[in-house]
């Protein structure tokens, strides 16, 4: 209920924020199938937010766990489908607590829902997909462990802003081909780091498919000084 009061809510302020929201490839997002969406992660926090309002399916994420030690707003982060994962600079005592986020992320996917992991492990506003963490391939041999005939697929979601700190500017979101993953390979002990490089280079290529990639920053003033 919470999620879709706020969804209601936010939907709205992203309309007045940006000048044009471009969605492609929502289709590729299929109720029913266990997802995990792989995204780069340009923005601080609108990129959770934009597609938890327009993509056509609910989301669960895994968030900076340091938030949730605030005891107000702990309730509105579980009532908006957040799981806390927490830093080494948390303590080892929090640490701990990742194995039951894991296990509850495992469920989501179990469960048949879409889970959304940016997959570059940290922000940075730039226009290029970094490399990617392991993290979302772990969570799918994990939950593939537990049912090893649950299809998951990965998605890639690029999001291009183009000045996502400026107001009524334009962010393009692309949903690119999803990626069935093999179970037997990935949870078979000889074979699974060697799948787990191939998925981990796939989705990276996916990803830059659907993202404005300057492997040269240098040339972003020439493209910005193109387009505006």
């Amino acid at each position: 209920m919470l999620y879709k009061i706020f969804k209601v809510i936010v939907t709205f302020s992203l309309k007045l924020y940006f000048r044009k929201i471009d969605l492609s490839g929502l289709p590729y997002l299929s109720e029913g199938k266990a997802q995990i969406l792989a995204s780069n992660h340009p923005s601080g926090f609108l990129e959770p937010l934009i597609m938890a309002c327009f993509f056509p399916r609910p989301l669960y994420f895994l968030v900076r766990g340091d938030v949730f030690e605030n005891r107000f707003l702990k309730p509105v982060l579980t009532g908006t489908h957040q799981l806390p994962i927490y830093r080494f600079k948390d303590g080892f005592s929090k640490l701990r607590e990742n194995k039951s986020s894991m296990e509850a992320a495992s469920q989501v996917l179990l469960d048949k829902k879409c889970l959304l992991i940016f997959a570059e492990g940290s922000t940075k506003s730039i226009k290029m997909v970094r490399p990617l963490q392991k993290g979302f391939i772990r969570l799918a041999a994990d939950a593939q462990s537990s049912n090893p005939e649950l299809p998951i697929e990965i998605v890639p979601v690029g999001i291009n802003f183009s000045d996502s700190t400026k107001f009524a500017g334009d962010v393009m979101v692309r949903v690119g081909k999803p990626v069935l993953v093999d179970s037997a390979s990935i949870i078979s002990g000889s074979e699974s780091a060697q799948y787990t490089n191939y998925l981990l280079q796939n989705t990276y290529e996916k990803l830059q498919e659907n993202v404005i990639h300057l492997a040269e920053q240098s040339r972003l003033k020439v493209m910005e000084d193109v387009f505006t």
